[in-house]
């Protein structure tokens, strides 16, 4: 830990800017619902569109193009390391892209029958998210110790 001080104002900076500023129009129409609706909050029509997917997707990307620099110098993460966790954020990038893909073309193709459960899109990407952002964060945290 020769970097501790550096790593962290890093992965604070990392929190602040890229995932509250991505999450702000997720707040907005949070704070939307609440002064027309009351504090009456239907998170299904919230997340159910799939948007923490485009979020999830983009935090991802960052830590692993970070992943990459680093990966390229020599000895600085051990290869497993770097292995996992590009595999996560390819798996996480895919699967939400995939999911998000799905969810838009799925509104138009249904025949008037409805394939699209955004319940579960709500629920699926509350979670895809919350492992986007650790593994994201683990991902910063540790290419700033490495540099």
């Amino acid at each position: 830990m020769k970097n501790d001080t550096a790593a962290n104002a890093k992965l604070q900076r990392w929190l602040y800017f890229s995932v509250s500023v991505a999450l702000l129009p997720i707040i907005f129409n949070i704070l939307g619902w609440i002064i027309t609706q009351g504090f009456t909050v239907d998170f299904v029509k919230i997340l159910g569109d799939g948007d923490l997917f485009l979020i999830s997707t983009t935090l991802c990307a960052v830590a692993l193009g970070e992943l990459l620099e680093v990966a390229a110098i020599p000895k600085t993460i051990p290869a497993a390391t770097t292995r996992a966790l590009g595999a996560a954020y390819i798996i996480i990038i895919a699967v939400s892209s995939f999911i998000y893909s799905f969810v838009s073309i799925g509104e138009f193709f249904s025949s008037g029958t409805r394939i699209v459960k955004h319940d579960i899109v709500a629920h699926i990407s509350f979670w895809v998210f919350i492992v986007s952002v650790i593994t994201s964060s683990i991902g910063m945290y540790i290419t700033v110790e490495s540099k």
